[in-house]
């Protein structure tokens, strides 16, 4: 698995816990009605 992420690593939570912090910060004002995978680039 780890092979397969373009960062050579699996996910942490502070990954995912930065992701929610910039989600409901004014950064993300303009985002709406979208679907956010944060999963490192794993397709």
């Amino acid at each position: 698995m780890v092979a397969q992420t373009p960062l050579g690593r699996l996910g942490q939570s502070d990954d995912i816990a930065n992701v929610v912090a910039m989600l409901v910060s004014d950064d993300a004002r303009w985002v709406t009605g979208q679907g956010l995978r944060a999963n490192g680039g794993i397709v």
